[in-house]
């Protein structure tokens, strides 16, 4: 096996090298489109001392190097083995973003040099200098049979706006392609990386193994780039090797030293891993990722992870945070891990359902907030239904959080979770204490109409009047830390003496 590995490394470092002697083809030209042969200055080797240029269009065999600093259209095909949007850092001053427009018409066809053998294309966004894509259709395709990868934002400051068409990373007869939102080199450490989806097709896919989709990672260095993906629309797919293989296609925001997040209103995502804030081995620093979701489609094929997944006390533990509403659709047939490193924010805007599906695995450790939308207020002893996982024969679910927003709780029934509103009898500000607050409260909505748990509704009539008195009275000075028994309660008269001092005060003002 290690000789195996030996001579395929030997070969493919042959491949290399033969691809550094190749020709590269730098962009001199203004606002007009690519296939025009003049605009291209074309050099026999990568240095930039080189002068014997020509003029003619790249090929598989070149390197292909825009940064005119102003607008050029991609709409028809052209070639190149690797294609830097932005340039390289030898090929001269800051000539100000770069914008590459792709129509209906247009294909990018980037790929290895002819008769290599694992070797891939390369697809860079932003590389020495700043640059953006506008997509509207089209084909950018990047491929070879191993580790094909889209950078958008190397280094630098990269753009990415899709609404039709595809961009796919792939290896068809190979591995490892990968797609990069943000990402720090040694040398360059801002890697600023922005995706914008609206429509069309965007997808790492391989017949073998490891397909990835990166949104803000460093190299492992101290370093943080920073990367966003915005998704309002269409598909983001992750795709690696034959039909139900799902354990080899990754999805990481926030990744080895990054700052990833991602926003998805609508769409679909669908991928093997999905991982918030995730460190992959030894030495690598601390990140974060953030999900946020309002609504679309989620499909986790293998595992879904927010935080690093406590396996070891020598690695940093990354912060993951995913925020979610109602609305949005988690049908995952792999497992739930929300670890100690980690925050879910629920919002909720009425008493639907969240009603997720998971596999047969479902944890729910670390920080739960809730956050109400809309106005909407609940009743107490208000429930949501939050997951079902699926018991294959054994299963595992667990929700035993670090900290929960007060008056809510985590109630776990078999295989499903449940969010549950049950803050105590009379407590309206929920400050784990029935007392002059809540007086203060109720007296101050006393004979309202169209008033809320947090204005002393305690029975849920929609009204503060003597039933909520009679509640508050019933609990008087009761206390308790979160999540804790509380005292015995004080004799009512105490809050009937005080409610009426209240409200002979309101009634004289």
């Amino acid at each position: 096996m290690r000789l195996l590995q030996l001579l395929v490394a030997l070969v493919a470092y042959g491949c290399l090298a033969s691809w550094s002697a190749a020709a590269t083809v730098d962009w001199q030209g203004g606002s007009t489109s690519l296939n025009d042969a003049s605009q291209w200055y074309v050099l026999s080797t990568n240095e930039p001392t080189d002068t014997t240029g020509e003029t003619r269009l790249p090929t598989v065999d070149d390197g292909a190097f825009v940064r005119n600093g102003t607008t050029v259209t991609l709409d028809s095909q052209i070639s190149a083995g690797q294609f830097r949007l932005g340039g390289m850092a030898w090929t001269g001053g800051n000539p100000g973003p770069t914008t590459l427009v792709v129509t209906a018409d247009g294909y990018l066809n980037i790929a290895p040099p002819l008769g290599s053998f694992l070797n891939a294309g390369h697809f860079y966004v932003g590389n020495a200098y700043a640059a953006n894509v506008v997509q509207s259709g089209g084909t950018i395709r990047t491929t070879g049979s191993a580790n094909s990868t889209g950078y958008v934002g190397y280094g630098a400051a990269g753009t990415y706006s899709i609404s039709g068409g595809t961009l796919s990373i792939e290896s068809p007869t190979g591995i490892g392609p990968r797609l990069n939102v943000g990402y720090g080199t040694a040398t360059a450490e801002y890697g600023n990386g922005v995706f914008n989806q609206s429509e069309g097709l965007v997808r790492t896919w391989c017949t073998g193994t490891e397909s990835y989709v990166d949104v803000g990672r460093s190299n492992g260095s101290t370093l943080n780039p920073t990367g966003i993906y915005n998704l309002s629309g269409g598909t983001l797919s992750v795709t690696a090797g034959a039909t139900g293989e799902i354990s080899s296609r990754y999805l990481a925001v926030g990744r080895d030293g990054g700052t990833g997040t991602f926003t998805q209103s609508a769409g679909l995502v669908e991928t093997g891993w999905l991982r918030l804030g995730y460190n992959g081995a030894l030495g690598k620093p601390w990140s974060n990722g953030y999900y946020t979701m309002t609504g679309g489609t989620l499909k986790v094929g293998y595992k879904f992870y927010i935080g690093r997944v406590d396996d070891s006390t020598l690695l940093p533990q990354s912060f993951g945070h995913f925020t979610v509403n109602q609305d949005a659709v988690l049908d995952c047939t792999g497992s739930f891990n929300m670890t100690s490193s980690s925050k879910v924010t629920l919002q909720i805007d009425s008493a639907a359902d969240f009603g997720w599906t998971f596999g047969n695995w479902a944890t729910m450790y670390g920080e739960v907030e809730v956050a109400r939308t809309g106005g909407f207020c609940p009743v107490q002893n208000q429930e949501w239904l939050l997951l079902t996982a699926t018991p294959d024969p054994a299963y595992n679910v667990a929700a035993a959080p670090s900290s929960i927003t007060p008056g809510y709780s985590l109630d776990v029934r078999d295989t499903q979770i449940y969010l549950v509103f049950a803050p105590h009898s009379g407590d309206a500000n929920i400050d784990w204490a029935v007392n002059v607050g809540d007086l203060g409260i109720l007296a101050g909505n006393w004979n309202q109409s169209g008033k809320n748990w947090y204005q002393a509704d305690f029975t849920g009539d929609g009204s503060v009047n003597v039933g909520d008195l009679g509640v508050l009275a019933g609990n008087w000075g009761w206390t308790a830390p979160p999540g804790g028994l509380g005292n015995v309660p004080e004799p009512a008269s105490l809050v009937l003496l005080g409610l009426g001092g209240l409200v002979a005060l309101r009634r004289r003002s």
